[in-house]
C-alpha cells in the first residue's frame, strides 16, 4: 500500500510541473490529493518487526547435601532427593530420599571432615543430612554444635527450637524391622526417636536423653525387658516416665505390671494403633522427678 502511494505521488507531481499555472478543477483536485499522499507517505509507520519471545532465565543453585545443580524454585534435589532447608522441618521428616546411599556417602565425607576440623559448617551439613535420614536426635545435636560454634543463622536457630520442642521416645527392641517401623512412624508424627537394640545400652540412653516415653520389647538382648523396666523405675530423674511394654504373653504382662509398666501392647500391631497409644500416654504424662 505504501509503495502505491509513493508512485501516485510522483505521477501527480510530474503533472503539476508540466502546467503549474493551470487552475482547472482537475488540477486543483490533483493538488489536494498530492498533498494528502505526501502527508501519508511522510508519516507512514515503520514496518513491524517480529521479535523473538524472550526466554525465561533459568537460575540454579547447588543442593546443600550432594552439591548437584537444583532449580531455584525446587526445594527437593532431583538427584539425591534431599530437602536442603530447615524452614519446614515436617516436610523434611516426611520426605523420601531418592538415593539414600548417596546421602549416606556424603554423610561419611562430612564426618571425616568434622573429625579433622570441627567447624560450624561441618556440624550444620551433618545436621541437615541426619534430618533427611530422619535421625532427629543426631540432627539436633549437630545443629546445637553449629550454633555454639557461631552459626546463628535462621536455618540453624529454627531447627534447634523446633527439634527441642519435640517429645523424645526411647524404643528398646532387638528386632530391627520393628525399630524401623516405629521410628519412621514416630518421626513423621513429630517425635524424636532413639532406637536401642539391647537392654544394656538402654539405661545409658535413658540417662543421656531423659525421654518422655519408653517402649520396651519384653525380649531384649542382654537384659530382660521386665528387668529393664525395673531399672528405669529406680532412676533418680524421670522415674515416673510412662513405659509401654510390647508383649503377647500373659505371664509377661503380670511381671511387667509388678515392675511398674504403664501399659502394654500385643505384637504384631498396626502402626496407627501404636501411634494412638503413644499419643494417649504422652498426653497423660506429667513430667516430674
Amino acid at each position: 500500500m505504501a509503495g502505491r502511494r509513493e508512485e501516485s505521488s510522483r505521477v501527480l507531481d510530474n503533472i503539476l510541473k508540466l502546467e503549474p499555472a493551470n487552475k482547472s478543477f482537475v488540477v486543483q483536485r490533483a493538488t489536494r490529493t498530492l498533498a494528502g499522499l505526501q502527508v501519508k507517505v511522510s508519516t507512514k509507520m515503520p514496518p513491524i518487526v517480529e521479535r523473538e519471545p524472550e526466554q525465561e532465565k533459568i537460575t540454579t543453585r547447588q543442593c546443600g547435601v550432594c552439591d548437584t545443580g537444583v532449580l531455584m524454585q525446587n526445594a527437593r534435589c532431583a538427584r539425591c532427593g534431599a530437602i536442603d532447608s530447615t524452614a519446614d522441618i515436617a516436610a523434611v521428616l516426611h520426605n523420601d530420599l531418592r538415593d539414600k546411599d548417596l546421602v549416606k556417602e556424603v554423610l561419611r565425607y562430612w564426618r571425616n571432615k568434622l573429625a579433622k576440623n570441627p567447624t560450624a559448617v561441618a556440624h550444620y551439613k551433618i545436621g541437615l543430612i541426619e534430618l533427611n535420614l530422619r535421625n532427629s536426635c543426631q540432627a539436633l545435636f549437630h545443629f546445637e554444635e553449629a550454633s555454639r560454634l557461631g552459626d546463628k543463622s535462621p536455618d540453624v536457630e529454627h531447627a534447634v527450637q523446633t527439634l527441642r520442642s519435640q517429645k523424645i521416645i526411647l524404643v528398646v527392641d532387638g528386632d530391627l524391622s520393628y525399630l524401623q517401623r516405629i521410628g519412621n512412624s514416630a518421626v513423621q508424627r513429630g517425635y524424636r526417636f532413639i532406637p536401642i537394640r539391647d537392654g544394656e545400652s538402654a539405661i545409658q540412653a535413658f540417662e543421656q536423653y531423659l525421654p518422655d516415653l519408653v517402649i520396651v520389647d519384653v525380649r531384649t538382648s542382654w537384659v530382660d525387658g521386665v528387668d529393664l523396666c525395673s531399672q528405669i523405675r529406680m532412676q533418680r530423674l524421670k522415674r515416673n516416665v510412662p513405659i509401654l511394654m510390647l508383649s503377647a504373653n500373659l505371664i509377661d504382662r503380670f511381671r511387667a505390671k509388678a515392675a511398674g509398666v504403664t501399659a502394654h501392647m500385643n505384637k504384631p500391631f498396626h502402626d496407627d494403633q501404636l501411634l494412638a497409644k503413644i499419643k494417649q500416654l504422652l498426653d497423660q504424662y506429667q513430667p516430674s522427678c
